[in-house]
């Protein structure tokens, strides 16, 4: 919400001049940008949660192997969430190289977290019979 109050603030700014519209438009670009970069490394997080699930559901208690697999669910959807929230934002960016770059990384990311959860979700399945 803080990142999205910056884009508001810089959309509220004056514009009457050339120089203003021209500060007004870098000023946009540059909150836009860290408005998707949040996300992103969100998304860049859920890799981190991803691999150390991986002893979780491997070696973890299988009493609470189910605790396990709800918390797989989770990182999924929060994936997903953090992706669709970069998205958003690409349209608003003037910049093709950051744009191109940004939802490369971000598809690559949700790509794998799509393969591996499911894998890891078999696993805790496996372990719970």
């Amino acid at each position: 919400a803080k990142a999205f109050d910056m884009v508001m603030e810089a959309m509220r700014l004056p514009k009457k001049t050339e120089e203003e519209q021209r500060i007004r438009e870098e000023k946009i670009e540059e909150a836009t940008k860290h408005a998707t970069l949040i996300p992103l490394d969100t998304l860049k997080l859920t890799l981190e949660v991803l691999e150390v699930s991986k002893p979780v559901v491997e070696h973890g208690n299988v009493n609470s192997i189910s605790d396990a697999g709800v918390a797989l669910t989770t990182l999924l959807s929060c994936a997903e969430g953090a992706y669709l929230n970069v998205l958003i934002n690409l349209p608003g960016i003037k910049d093709e190289e950051f744009k191109e770059k940004t939802q490369k990384e971000a598809e690559e990311i949700l790509e794998r977290v799509r393969r591996e959860v499911p894998e890891l979700m078999e696993r805790v399945k496996e372990r719970m019979s």
